[in-house]
């Protein structure tokens, strides 16, 4: 779990700090932030409630984090918001698993790319 806090809290994202993740995320801000930074442009934020105050609008932006998740071919069955804004361990690190894997394939992808380039610029 600490390593997953960590992770989040690497991607320098700006008005976001995770001390304990299962309680930061439940609002479903930060992890619409953490795809969007995953993703540029993959997170509507006319569709995102910015200030959820009750259950509700929390429950609706998780849900929004899991569809955009499945959006960018995550495998994410039998996860919904109810389950991340509740804090269920498992499932909510089944999604940030999901986010640290995408993270770091395309990261990965991009280094590839660019040592390519560089490598046949010759």
């Amino acid at each position: 779990m600490i390593a997953f806090r960590m992770w989040v809290n690497s991607l320098n994202i700006e008005n976001v700090y995770v001390n304990n993740l299962y309680e930061d995320i439940k609002d479903g801000i930060v992890l619409l932030k953490v795809l969007e930074r995953i993703e540029p442009g993959c997170v509507d934020w006319k569709k995102a409630e910015l200030k959820p105050t009750i259950k509700i609008k929390k429950v609706h932006n998780c849900n929004y984090a899991v569809d955009t998740g499945k959006n960018m071919k995550f495998s994410l069955v039998g996860i919904g918001g109810i389950d991340l804004v509740d804090g269920k361990k498992k499932l909510t690190l089944a999604l940030i698993w999901q986010m640290v894997r995408k993270h770091t394939l395309s990261v990965s992808y991009n280094f590839i790319l660019s040592l390519f380039s560089f490598v046949f610029s010759f």
